[in-house]
């Protein structure tokens, strides 16, 4: 099966579980964990993913994701209403921002000694209802790859079809 709306020499997946399909990059290793699945991309481990059940709702999702330690530090970018696949969705954009991972500061405030791996990631998801159920659908994208990955990722996104 191939739609329009996948990139080039992607293919598309069913995930009947969460009643959706997805463009599916035949090179990017693909995982199934409990009610999750995603395909893991890039050096820095991005990733893209569709969720389904309880913790699937967006209110599961701004609870618990980009809190973490007390070592990082989480803006919303982005809250808004959207559309999935025809399907009235609600799209949220996080940033979050390690502030752990510096060794000091200098004279300005800003972090020094920043260790090895990307200290701040880009994290959307699509949250909407299929067959009575939550689903959130998104990606997590080191800002260091987001030049490489973002545009390509965002049109995953939109291809997204409830089955």
């Amino acid at each position: 099966m191939h739609s329009e709306a996948d990139p080039p020499g992607w293919t598309r997946r069913a995930i009947p579980q969460a009643g959706v399909s997805i463009a599916h990059n035949p090179g990017w290793p693909a995982h199934e964990a409990g009610n999750v699945s995603y395909q893991t991309f890039g050096r820095e481990n991005g990733a893209v993913s569709v969720h389904w059940g309880d913790e699937a709702s967006m209110e599961w999702y701004l609870s618990h994701t980009g809190l973490g330690s007390g070592g990082h530090r989480r803006i919303i970018e982005e809250d808004r209403p959207a559309e999935m696949g025809g399907l009235a969705a609600r799209r949220v954009r996080l940033r979050v921002i390690s502030t752990a991972r510096g060794h000091g500061v200098d004279e300005r405030g800003r972090p020094v000694g920043i260790a090895p791996g990307d200290p701040e990631t880009i994290l959307v998801a699509v949250g909407f209802t299929v067959n009575g159920a939550p689903l959130r659908v998104g990606y997590r994208l080191p800002a260091s790859e987001r030049a490489e990955f973002e545009a390509l990722l965002e049109h995953v996104l939109r291809g997204v079809r409830p089955l």
